[in-house]
C-alpha cells in the first residue's frame, strides 16, 4: 500500500513539473480568445481566403465590359496567272489595322477601327500607283428586345454581386461556428483547471484525515480497518487528481491546435466559472436572431439572386431584334498623310444601318430555363421559410436549456454547500469519538461528488450560454461590450 501511495504521489509531482517546465503561462479571457480565433485560427483563415477567392468572380464577370485593343497586319504578294493584264501581273498589298471595341452596360456593342492599306501594282491602268487607302470605321449594335438596354449583361453582374453577398454571410457563419467550437474547448479547459483545484483540496483533506486516524490509532481509538479506509480514500482522491491533470493537458493541446500556438504556451482562462448571464425573452431573442443570423441573411440573399435570375430568364424568351449601324470614312492618295487627312474630312462616307431579327420558333431552351428558374425561386423561398422555422426551434430549445441549466447551477451550488456542512459536522463528531471513519469517508465522497456536479453544472451552463448566443448570433457581442468597457 505504501509503495502504491509513493508511486501515485511521484506521478502527480512529475505531471506538475512537466506542466511547469519551460512553459509560458498566458492568461486569456473569453474576449481575448475571440480575437485570437479571428487572428490565428486556421479554419477561420481558410474561410476568409475562400471569401477573397469568391470576390474575384465579380471582377471576372465585369470583364465583359473591358475595352479590347486589336491590331493586325499582313502583306500580300500576288503573282497569279491571269487571263487579262488589266489587273497587272504583280500586285503587292500591305495592310495594317488598329481597333478598339467595347461592350457597355446598356448592351451596346461599339467598335472603332483605323484601317490602312498600301497597294502597288504593275498594271498600266492604275491611276495612282502606289496608293494608300486610309479610313476610319465606326460600328454599333444595340439590342432592342432580348437583352434590351443591356438587361442580360447587367443582370449577370447583379447575380455575381448577390453570390458574393451570400458568400460573405456564409463566411461569417463559418467563422461563428468555429468560434463556438473553440469557446467550448476554452470552457472545458477552465472547468478542468477548477476540477484540479478541487481534487488538490480533497487530497489535502484526505491526507489530514489519514493523519488524524493514524493518531487515533496510536491512542487505541481507531482500528487498522479505519487506517486502511483512510489510505484508500487518499488514493482515490489522488487518482482523481491525476485524471484532472490529464484532462487539462488534453484541453490545452486542443486549444493550442485551435489557435496555432506552440506547445510551450499554456493558456490560463481568467474568467470566473460562475456565469453572469442575462436571459432575454423569446420575442426579443427571435428578433435578434432574424436581424443578425448570417445563415438566414445568406438564404434571403440567395432568394434575391433567384428573383433576378427569373427576370433574366423571362427576358431571354424574347426574340432578338438588334439595331446595327456602321459608318466608314476613307481617303485614297499616293501619300499616306494625305489619305489620312482626306478620310477625316468626311467627304467619302459609307453608312450602313439596319435591323436584324432572330426568332427561335420553338424556343424550347429559353422556356425550359425560365421554368427552371421559377422552380429554383420557389425552392429558395421554401428554404428561407425552413430557416425561419429552424431558428425559431433553436432559439426555443436553447432558451429553455439555458434557463434549466441556470436553475441546476444554483441548486448544485447549494447542494455542494450542504454536503460540505454535513461532512464537516460528521468530521467533528469523529474527532470526539462519536462517529466512524467509514461514515466520515462516505460523507467526504458525497461532498466531492457534489463539488464535481457543481463544476459540471457550471460547464453545462456556459455551454448552454454559448449555444444560445450561437442561435441568436450574439456570440461576438460579449467581446464588443468588453472592448467598449476597456475604452
Amino acid at each position: 500500500m505504501r509503495v502504491k501511495l509513493f508511486l501515485l504521489t511521484l506521478m502527480g509531482s512529475l505531471i506538475s513539473l512537466s506542466l511547469g517546465a519551460s512553459e509560458t503561462r498566458q492568461p486569456l479571457s473569453e474576449t481575448d480568445l475571440i480575437y485570437k480565433i479571428l487572428e490565428k485560427n486556421i479554419n477561420v483563415q481558410v474561410a476568409q481566403t475562400n471569401r477573397e477567392l469568391g470576390h474575384l468572380n465579380l471582377t471576372a464577370t465585369r470583364a465583359r465590359f473591358d475595352t479590347l485593343l486589336e491590331f493586325d497586319t499582313s502583306h500580300t504578294i500576288d503573282k497569279r496567272d491571269r487571263t487579262s493584264t488589266i489587273f497587272g501581273t504583280t500586285n503587292k498589298i500591305t495592310q495594317f489595322d488598329l481597333g478598339f471595341s467595347r461592350l457597355f452596360p446598356t448592351g451596346t456593342e461599339t467598335s472603332l477601327k483605323f484601317v490602312n492599306q498600301r497597294e502597288a501594282t504593275d498594271s498600266l491602268f492604275a491611276t495612282i500607283n502606289p496608293n494608300f487607302d486610309a479610313g476610319v470605321e465606326m460600328s454599333l449594335n444595340q439590342p432592342l428586345l432580348k437583352n434590351m438596354l443591356g438587361k442580360q449583361d447587367r443582370g449577370e453582374v447583379r447575380l455575381a454581386k448577390k453570390q458574393i453577398e451570400a458568400l460573405d454571410y456564409q463566411t461569417q457563419e463559418s467563422i461563428l461556428q468555429e468560434t463556438h467550437r473553440v469557446l467550448n474547448h476554452y470552457w472545458n479547459l477552465s472547468v478542468s483547471l477548477e476540477r484540479q483545484k478541487i481534487f488538490k483540496k480533497f487530497v489535502d483533506e484526505a491526507q489530514h484525515f489519514l493523519e488524524t486516524t493514524q493518531g487515533r490509532q496510536k491512542l487505541g481509538l481507531a482500528q487498522d480497518a479505519d487506517v486502511f479506509a483512510a489510505k484508500a480514500n487518499l488514493l482515490e482522491s489522488k487518482k482523481g487528481l491525476l485524471t484532472a491533470q490529464t484532462h487539462i493537458q488534453d484541453w490545452q493541446a486542443q486549444l493550442q491546435n485551435d489557435l496555432d500556438l506552440e506547445k510551450e504556451i499554456q493558456l490560463i482562462p481568467t474568467k470566473e466559472i460562475k456565469p453572469d448571464i442575462r436571459v432575454p425573452d423569446f420575442p426579443e431573442a427571435m428578433n435578434q436572431a432574424l436581424n443578425k443570423r448570417a445563415d438566414y441573411k445568406a438564404a434571403q440573399t440567395l432568394l434575391e439572386h433567384e428573383n433576378i435570375k427569373v427576370s433574366l430568364k423571362k427576358n431571354s424568351r424574347w426574340p432578338e431584334l438588334d439595331l446595327f449601324s456602321t459608318l466608314t470614312l476613307n481617303g485614297v492618295d499616293s501619300r499616306y498623310t494625305h489619305s489620312i487627312q482626306e478620310s477625316f474630312s468626311g467627304d467619302h462616307p459609307n453608312w450602313l444601318f439596319g435591323l436584324k431579327l432572330t426568332v427561335p420558333l420553338e424556343n424550347r431552351l429559353a422556356r425550359s430555363e425560365y421554368s427552371q428558374a421559377q422552380l429554383e425561386k420557389v425552392k429558395a423561398l421554401l428554404q428561407v421559410k425552413q430557416m425561419e422555422n429552424q431558428i425559431r426551434q433553436q432559439i426555443d430549445v436553447s432558451l429553455r436549456g439555458l434557463l434549466l441549466k441556470k436553475k441546476h447551477l444554483s441548486m448544485s451550488q447549494e447542494i455542494a454547500s450542504l454536503q460540505e456542512k454535513k461532512w464537516l459536522s460528521e468530521l467533528n463528531r469523529y474527532k470526539i469519538g462519536k462517529s466512524s471513519s467509514d461514515l466520515v469517508i462516505r460523507y467526504h465522497n458525497d461532498y466531492l461528488l457534489a463539488e464535481q456536479e457543481y463544476l459540471q453544472a457550471s460547464l453545462e451552463t456556459q455551454l448552454a450560454r454559448l449555444d444560445f448566443q450561437r442561435s441568436s448570433n450574439t456570440l461576438f457581442d460579449t467581446a464588443l461590450q468588453s472592448e467598449k468597457k476597456n475604452d
